[in-house]
């Protein structure tokens, strides 16, 4: 029996099948509609253990599940994220590193589309198509699930290896592999979980993360790190993301807004896909 046909019964989150139908009720929705996610973040560069603020980030995320007759599902999704001043949150188009004291130009950041399969036992990343092999790895890892009264709180991390998108660049590091770490926290509601009247339930995650210098930054082999952290939210149509991102993506990115399954097919693919 697949998991969405679970019905009248009071969920256990020490059952795997359980928590595989909670993950997917709260990221996306039973029925396979795609579902929009808002988020909003700050990163720091880290020297010698001291932070720095150097921008925020705003993005969307649109994704879906598709069911399998094994009773796993494809979770295929795609990113649009855009970097922000540090302090004012507006539109950063000219970006002077603290660092090196250069001049950059921030690109718009396009992820995806990817396709994560998940089972009750593991969550696992299906290459993208034109990829070579080695050239991009995620080791998913999950924790205990907390349940506090009606509250639940799903907590995952990841390590994404990456073939270096940067390397032979100017100013970019030498290294073969780029390395992301990201740790989520996705929080709802338990008594959405069980009512079987919804497909979709109201979720929202936060998240932290610890990257090596992100590459455009040009900072080559200098020792530190960016850290990362921010909000999430699911949201119930197009008209909740905030107005301004909404322009922004119709200006740069209006393909966005498309089941992102169809745009698995004939796109080319890259790890990172970067315009300045």
């Amino acid at each position: 029996m697949n998991l969405k046909q679970k019905k009248d019964r009071v969920m256990n989150f020490d059952d795997p099948q359980d928590v595989l139908l909670a993950k997917v009720k709260l990221r996306g929705s039973l029925d396979g509609a795609p579902q929009l996610w808002w988020y909003r973040g700050f990163q720091y560069g880290v020297v010698d253990r001291q932070p720095t603020l150097l921008w925020q980030v705003e993005g969307a995320q649109l994704g879906k599940y598709v069911a399998k007759d094994d009773g796993s599902y494809d979770h295929i999704f795609h990113d649009v994220m855009f970097y922000l001043e540090a302090e004012s949150g507006e539109l950063l188009t000219a970006f002077s590193n603290p660092y090196t004291d250069q001049n950059h130009e921030p690109p718009i950041m396009r992820m995806g589309p990817f396709t994560n399969m998940m089972s009750v036992n593991a969550t696992r990343l299906k290459m993208p198509p034109n990829m070579p092999p080695g050239a991009l790895e995620v080791d998913w890892r999950h924790e205990p699930v907390i349940v506090q009264g009606d509250d639940i709180y799903i907590r995952e991390s990841a390590t994404t290896k990456i073939a270096n998108p940067a390397k032979g660049t100017p100013g970019a590091s030498d290294k073969d592999y780029f390395f992301i770490n990201d740790f989520f926290t996705l929080t709802g509601k338990v008594s959405d979980l069980e009512n079987d009247k919804l497909q979709s339930a109201p979720a929202y995650t936060t998240y932290e993360s610890l990257n090596e210098w992100t590459p455009w930054m040009a900072m080559g082999n200098r020792p530190g790190m960016v850290l990362g952290r921010g909000s999430t939210k699911k949201l119930e149509s197009y008209d909740q993301l905030p107005n301004r991102l909404r322009g922004w993506i119709d200006e740069k990115e209006p393909s966005f807004f498309e089941d992102p399954e169809f745009s698995l097919w004939g796109t080319p693919y890259t790890p990172l896909n970067q315009d300045g």
